[in-house]
């Protein structure tokens, strides 16, 4: 190292190596710098995009958002936008595929909830769905199958067998087949005084005439059960269920109390007709048949399976099934009777008496509802109104459904044509007379 060559040789090697590293780092710098200019100029270019091209946050809006601007700039007349609301809830849940699922306002759920309690405004019918030809197409109409005693209907030119076609309201004319059976039912009811007009249908002989009928609502009280004893035989008793609400348990055994002190000791249990009802009521009338402890239903959810058996309980405030009435009736002998209407509630009634062979079933195949509704408020999601939503299907105590399917009789008698079950005599119904020949003697 005392060579001067050497040292410069050494200290020229050093600068060398330092430029080097200089270039090396201001290389990777610059690759740095590159791409953070490249990301900020990618971020600036989408954020520009965004901002000029797609609509922000603040400004997103629905489809009937979009809608409502356009009429609120262009309408000539003012949108009811409260009514407009309402009929897109009832079309959307219309629209779901489950015609058991609806949408009620508040207004006509406290209207329900009267019902089931044996009261309503309304004009005093009783419906049924059913499909008819009218001009060359197929529609579902409203048949009236009961007219209630001094309610508007009986002062009025509509009777049983009519077919409710259309009602007028403050809109417009409303079309049963559009509007489906609860939408048609809404729309009758009402307040007290108010008046509605429906234009129906009546059979003839070559087709039907669509006619009118203006009635004034009014409060209803619902009688869903009446009996009488046969006039055929004394010793049996007729008892037409119509619905299944809270008042119908009580109902049902006054019927059969005042029957049993009148001497009578054989029964029809008649449910024509009858749509069903709560599942409470039709629970507690089952009871004062069966055994305690005695299955009386399984329902199943997509979350779980749960079995309802016989026994003491509460079906309604202040209402419940004793003990000691449980299995009342169930030493009587006893034929239901049905038909293409008998639904949901209904056939679960049938179906408890058929499983444990306390009676036998005269008509035709039932309707075939075996499905559950429940009603949910929206009131703690911000919203108005109820939702009526298909929860559960329900099995009776055989396990075997028949939603969809329907129940066959242990003796199938179809109704004679052109016979209307609501307003012929015990005479002329050859339904009923099986049912009661079931309960004789046979003629030696």
């Amino acid at each position: 190292m005392n060579n001067p060559n050497e040292l410069n040789t050494v200290t020229k090697t050093r600068q060398e190596l330092q430029q080097q590293k200089t270039g090396a780092w201001m290389a990777v710098i610059f690759v740095v710098a590159l791409v953070i200019a490249i990301v900020f100029t990618a971020l600036v270019t989408f954020s520009f995009t965004v901002n000029t091209f797609l609509p922000k946050p603040e400004e997103e809006r629905t489809d009937l958002e979009i809608l409502a601007d356009l009429m609120d700039q262009h309408a000539c007349f003012s949108p009811e936008y409260e009514k407009m609301q309402e009929a897109a809830l009832k079309a959307f849940v219309g629209a779901s595929g489950d015609k058991y699922t609806v949408y009620y306002t508040d207004e006509e759920y406290a209207e329900i909830q009267a019902e089931n309690e044996g009261r309503y405004v309304g004009i005093g019918v009783t419906v049924q769905e059913e499909t008819v030809v009218y001009e060359e197409k197929e529609i579902t109409l409203l048949k009236i199958v009961r007219i209630i005693e001094n309610s508007p209907a009986t002062e009025s030119s509509l009777s049983v067998g009519d077919y409710i076609y259309s009602i007028y309201t403050d809109g417009g004319i409303q079309y049963v087949d559009e509007v489906g059976k609860d939408g048609a039912v809404a729309l009758i009811r009402g307040v007290v005084g108010s008046a509605v007009t429906i234009s129906y249908l009546t059979p003839t002989e070559s087709g039907y005439d669509l006619l009118q009928a203006g009635l004034i609502r009014a409060a209803v009280e619902n009688i869903s059960v009446e009996s009488k004893i046969s006039e055929l035989d004394s010793s049996v008793g007729i008892i037409q269920i119509y619905r299944f609400d809270l008042t119908t348990p009580s109902q049902l055994c006054e019927a059969f109390d005042s029957l049993i002190a009148d001497g009578v000791r054989k029964f029809v249990l008649d449910l024509r007709d009858n749509g069903g009802g709560l599942l409470a009521s039709v629970r507690a009338c089952a009871s004062y048949f069966v055994k305690s402890g005695d299955l009386l239903l399984t329902k199943s959810s997509n979350e779980k399976t749960e079995s309802i058996y016989a026994g003491y309980f509460s079906y309604a405030e202040g209402k419940s099934v004793p003990t000691e009435d449980i299995g009342k009736y169930r030493d009587y002998e006893l034929v239901t009777l049905v038909n293409e209407n008998t639904a949901s509630a209904a056939e679960l009634f049938v179906s408890v008496l058929r499983d444990y062979e306390l009676a036998e079933m005269v008509g035709v195949r039932t309707f075939g509802k075996g499905s559950m509704q429940e009603y949910i408020p929206l009131a703690s999601y911000g919203m108005e109104g109820v939702l009526k939503l298909t929860t559960n299907l329900y099995y009776p105590p055989c396990g075997e459904g028949y939603h969809g399917v329907g129940l066959d009789p242990d003796l199938i008698v179809p109704l004679e044509d052109g016979l209307n079950i609501g307003s012929i005599s015990e005479w002329e119904d050859n339904q009923l007379l099986c049912a009661i020949g079931l309960l004789l003697p046979p003629i030696e």
